[in-house]
C-alpha cells in the first residue's frame, strides 16, 4: 500500500520530469513488483511500451492481475529479474511478502523476520 500511496497520491516517484514517461516509446520496469509504476506510466502516456520484470512470484502474479484487470496493451510481463550477470542465481524471498527479495544482497534482517521465513527459489 505505501507504494501505491507514493505513485498515486503523493508522486514521490515523479519528482524528476522524465520519470513521468511522457515522450517515452519505451519503458523498463526493472523492479515491477505489483506494478503500480507501469500502472501509471500507462495512465500518462498509454501508447508506450513497457517491459515489466520482476522476479518473486508472489508479486509477478498480483502485476499480472494489475495488468490484466486495467486492461493494459503493450506491456510485456517477464517474471525474471533484471540482473547485471546473465544464467541462473539464487533468489531469496519472504512468502506471500512482495516487496522482500533479493539476489545478490541478503534478505534485510527485520525483527519480524522469523527463522524459515526466507525462501529460495
Amino acid at each position: 500500500m505505501d507504494m501505491y500511496t507514493e505513485i498515486f497520491k503523493y508522486n514521490l516517484h515523479f519528482l524528476l520530469p522524465e520519470f513521468l514517461g511522457k515522450a517515452a516509446k519505451i519503458i523498463i520496469d526493472g523492479g515491477a513488483c505489483e506494478g503500480y509504476y507501469t500502472l501509471k506510466i500507462k495512465e500518462n502516456n498509454p501508447l508506450c511500451k513497457i517491459l515489466a520484470l520482476g522476479p518473486n512470484q508472489f508479486a509477478y502474479e498480483l502485476l499480472k492481475k494489475n495488468i490484466e484487470s486495467n486492461y493494459l496493451k503493450n506491456v510485456i510481463l517477464i517474471n525474471k529479474a533484471l540482473y547485471r550477470k546473465t544464467g541462473k542465481l539464487p533468489f531469496e524471498y519472504v512468502e506471500k511478502v512482495d516487496s522482500i527479495g533479493g539476489n545478490d544482497v541478503r534478505i534485510i534482517k527485520r525483527p519480524w523476520l522469523k527463522e524459515g521465513m526466507i525462501k529460495k527459489q
